[in-house]
């Protein structure tokens, strides 16, 4: 039997408030190395594509092309980034996907 994702989970802070996205829309840094992946481009366009369509009250999501050198690790620094670890990322044990979340 599979664990549970936990994908849906409503974070909440220490005061229960829920966290949400203030603004109406939200970018997204994409790393340079999905350039190099036939089709990863167009997977991040079509996932953020299919969630601006959403009828709901969430923000509209828009991927940038990262101006910077790429940042190789994930971390707590401001900037939602986009990034492809091929064989997972080990801190957070092989996970294909993974949210840091900072408010």
């Amino acid at each position: 039997m599979s664990s549970s994702a936990r994908a849906y989970d409503v974070k909440r802070t220490q005061s229960g408030a829920r966290v949400h996205w203030n603004q109406s829309s939200v970018s997204y840094q994409v790393d340079p190395s999905l350039k190099g992946i036939a089709g990863a481009e167009e997977v991040v366009t079509t996932a953020l594509n299919s969630w601006n369509e959403n009828d709901s009250v969430a923000p509209a999501l828009h991927a940038r092309a990262s101006a910077n050198a790429p940042q190789r690790e994930p971390g707590a620094d401001g900037v939602n980034t986009i990034f492809y670890k091929a064989n997972g990322f080990e801190p957070a044990g092989k996970a294909l996907a993974i949210t840091i979340l900072t408010y």
